[in-house]
Formats: C-alpha cells, structure tokens, sequence
C-alpha cells in the first residue's frame, strides 16, 4: 500500500499481492485540484507478521497555462456623432504558468451593434495591444464582453470579461449667420460691423460655449 500522499492522489499496484522476486508496476493519479509541490509518501508491504516501508518523493508539476488580464476591466466610450469613430486602446496581459511558451489567439465575444475590437499583435506570447471602435450607430448601454484566448492546439481556453458602458455622444457645432463682415475705415474714432455666431446642441450636449476671436 501506499500512504501519506495529499488528497487528490491515488494510488494502484500491479499486480497486488506481489510474489517473491517479481516487480509491481505501482501507477500515480493526480487530480487538478493537487497543489503543486514535493510530496513524502511511505510504500508499505506486509506480509504476515512481516511489515518494511521505503520512501518515495512525488513531485507534483504545474501543468503548462496561462491566464489574461485586461489593464482596464471596465470602459466607458461616448457614442460619435459624426462618421469619425471613436477608439479606446489598452493591453491585454499574458501570463503564462507552468512552462508556457506558445502564442495566443485572441478574440473579442459580444461586441454590441457598432463595436468592434483588433488585438495587435494577434496571435500573442506575452501582450496584444486591444482597440475598442465605436462607431455612430452604436446604442447607450452598459454590456459585458468577454475577451477570449486560445493557445495553439486549443486545449487551453482562458477568458477576461470587459464592462463596456456607451454613452450618448455630447458635441456642438458653431457657424456664423454671416462668414464675412465689411467695416469702412472711419475718419476719427471706430467703426463697426458684427455677424451672429450660431451655436447648435448635438447629442445630449448641454453645456455653456466660450467664444473667442
């Protein structure tokens, strides 16, 4: 028998009892919730009143992975007005573990209508800088995205979900009622002449507009 292995670990002897003189093939089963590390376990055979252990050291490895890590969990994007779109950027991180080395795919998953997201570069080892565009026809609203990676063979498929909050876009836009003004150079003293400057609200634009000349 095998005793003082960590739970999660099993153990089987091949064949068991054994007889005198031949080996058993003695088989290790880790489970993934085993903590890596090195493991003290006793081999114990008895037969009769005879009773003798040996040591046997397990080494629990970590199995190769990764994991992804937004450098903003939660964005807020105002909706453009015009045909411009507007972008956000950030980095996804890639972390790798247990002797990970291959690149990773990257996708983005429930974009809402008008958003559209570019990882660069893409497939990635350690990092892919991640750009949000948000375009006109996009709706207010808060919603969660979830950035997926996939390693190479696609066993390995890790996620990081983003909130991305929409806001109405705010804007003005400013004309004058007349784009040229004609003065006449006075004899003594000034003259003058004025136009309107027009200012027109666009989106959910609310604010006060300081004009300058």
């Amino acid at each position: 028998s095998l005793e003082g292995g960590p739970s999660g670990v099993t153990s089987a002897f091949a064949p068991n009892p054994v007889p005198p003189a031949l080996p058993s093939t003695l088989s290790l089963n880790v489970g993934a919730a085993v903590p890596p590390g090195d493991y003290t376990l006793t081999l114990r055979g008895i037969s009769g009143a005879l009773n003798h252990t040996a040591p046997l050291t397990l080494k629990v490895l970590s199995s190769a992975d990764f994991g992804l890590t937004l450098g903003a969990p939660s964005v807020s994007i105002a909706i453009p007005l015009g045909a411009t779109p507007t972008t956000h950027s950030q980095v996804v991180s890639i972390t790798p573990s247990g002797g990970f080395s291959g690149p990773v795919t990257l996708t983005l998953e429930g974009a809402p209508l008008g958003v559209t997201g570019a990882f660069l570069p893409n497939p990635a080892t350690t990092s892919s800088a991640f750009t949000l565009t948000v375009d006109a026809t996009a709706l207010p609203g808060t919603t969660t995205l979830t950035v997926r990676g996939l390693d190479g063979t696609g066993a390995l498929n890790r996620t990081a979900a983003l909130q991305l909050t929409l806001t109405p876009g705010a804007d003005f836009s400013l004309a004058l009622g007349a784009p040229s003004v004609t003065v006449t150079i006075p004899n003594s003293g000034t003259n003058s002449g004025s136009t309107t400057a027009i200012v027109t609200p666009l989106g959910v634009f609310a604010g006060n507009v300081a004009l300058s000349v």
